[in-house]
């Protein structure tokens, strides 16, 4: 196998498990989001445990992106690549912890009768979306998908100020 070979393989594997990782971010979410609404607890242990293979995503992808900077110096749309890969890794991994955040707080009100969500679930389903066509914008290098995703967080940020202000 040729050097550029290996490379070109290297890459796709890198966009492999940074979308297996978007998809545990996603399915976090989604649960941590069930748990608030439909106050599902259960979904607190399955949300840890699915933390617990991003965390260590997060370091296998680092390193991943690290060896092929270092072995290949990578220029022009694989350089962009990879650091999209970086950031993105980031990105996730603090989704993450989020979705593990909002499982613990909606344990939490899970026992306080009478709380209204009033948006939380509009803003669950918009910020599940935007994850969503992000993962599928990075995965097919669809920019218009990417500014669409840009363009609705500003709804997203609308919506929160609304429903914590």
């Amino acid at each position: 196998m040729t050097m550029h070979r290996h490379f070109d393989d290297d890459l796709e594997a890198l966009r492999g498990r940074v979308l297996h990782m978007g998809i545990l971010a996603e399915e976090m979410t989604q649960d941590a989001l069930a748990l608030v609404v439909r106050r599902e607890t259960g979904l607190l242990a399955a949300v840890r445990k699915m933390e617990d293979e991003v965390n260590g995503l997060h370091i296998e992808i680092d390193d991943r992106c690290i060896k092929l900077l270092v072995l290949h110096q990578p220029a022009a749309g694989d350089l962009r690549l990879i650091a999209a890969a970086l950031k993105i890794n980031s990105d996730l991994e603090r989704i993450g912890d989020q979705a593990v955040n909002i499982a613990e707080t909606g344990t939490y009100l899970a026992q306080l009768p009478g709380i209204k969500l009033h948006d939380i679930p509009r803003m669950a389903e918009l910020a599940s979306g935007m994850l969503k066509d992000a993962l599928e914008s990075f995965a097919s290098g669809d920019v218009d998908l990417a500014r669409s995703v840009i363009r609705r967080d500003d709804e997203e940020d609308r919506l929160k100020s609304e429903t914590f202000n």
